[in-house]
């Protein structure tokens, strides 16, 4: 494994640790407010709970395909970022970073990306 490919293979696992976390949060948000809502509270803000996992799948898709197609990768970890935001109100600050950092890692290890150095001739 070459050097330049390390930027994907930490895009992979830093993106399925978000995927993981983001899961959790999900879940945990969402049930909380599902509670509040049927106990009676009437000032609790809906959720969008199945969005969310729906977010944190496409990100998790994203992590998976950061080493074969960082282009795809990179957008749908950006998507599912920022999306979670949306979601998760504020506890997205946990997540979102996490899904972006991953992003960037993978479209900046695009094939495209590397710069050549270009050749000169001396020879006269």
């Amino acid at each position: 494994m070459n050097v330049s490919s390390l930027f994907r293979v930490f895009a992979l696992i830093i993106g399925v640790l978000a995927a993981i976390l983001g899961m959790v949060i999900n879940l945990l948000y969402s049930t909380t407010h599902n509670v509040l809502r049927l106990s009676g509270a009437s000032n609790v803000a809906t959720t969008h709970g199945w969005i969310g996992l729906g977010l944190v799948v496409l990100g998790f898709i994203g992590a998976l395909l950061a080493v074969a197609r960082p282009m795809a990768a990179a957008a749908l970890m950006l998507i599912a970022g920022i999306g979670l935001f949306f979601v998760l109100r504020w506890f997205g600050i946990f997540v979102g970073p996490f899904f972006l950092v991953a992003a960037a890692m993978a479209f900046l290890d695009r094939p495209g990306a590397r710069a050549t150095a270009p050749r000169t001739s001396f020879a006269s």
